[in-house]
């Protein structure tokens, strides 16, 4: 069985850092036989300062890049992908990484929104790099329409370290389905 795990939420939640510790320590428990892929990451390779007037159309290239490496992640030993990132929190653009993945009734997706309070997430933001970006308000109220969406599990990790929330994960995507929201 081949899973794709999404793992989204605003700027701040912790996907890089689940990142981080799913691919340095959690990965190797499971024979290095899953990935995970922080799509910040994929978009710096065509904008290293975030900064580019040409940011959607860099984004889709991010999520169709992503589509890619997930294909061929599934495609060669890897049976379960991770895909963190602020640009797979709706439909449309979930469905941009999917649309490059050979699904099959073998494949399950999920996808997980990461749900901490604003207060949370500004105090993360401020300890991390000392200021809040103008723009986050909005991309907050952006992702926050979407928590409680049908094809999504939204998880409120505010008074949780990394690796709880990398547990709920996990036991979540050995003991249930995926969702078939974007495959059916």
């Amino acid at each position: 069985m081949k899973k794709i795990v999404f793992v989204s939420g605003a700027s701040g939640v912790g996907k890089t850092t689940l990142c981080e510790i799913l691919t340095s320590q959690i990965g190797p428990s499971y024979n290095d036989e899953i990935a995970g892929i922080d799509m910040d990451e994929v978009y710096k390779f065509v904008d290293r300062g975030f900064c580019s007037p040409h940011g959607d159309r860099l984004y889709k290239l991010a999520r169709v890049n992503t589509g890619s490496l997930t294909n061929n992640f599934l495609q060669n030993g890897i049976h379960t992908v991770f895909i963190f990132g602020i640009e797979i929190y709706n439909k449309k653009r979930v469905k941009d990484v999917l649309d490059c993945v050979k699904i099959d009734e073998k494949t399950h997706v999920y996808h997980f929104t990461l749900t901490p309070p604003k207060k949370k997430i500004v105090e993360r933001l401020k300890k991390r790099q000392k200021y809040v970006p103008e723009w986050f308000h909005m991309h907050l109220l952006e992702r926050e329409y979407y928590y409680n969406a049908k094809w999504t599990i939204p998880i409120d990790n505010s008074n949780m370290t990394p690796r709880e929330t990398l547990g709920i994960i996990l036991k979540k995507i050995k003991s249930e389905n995926g969702t078939d929201y974007f495959t059916g």
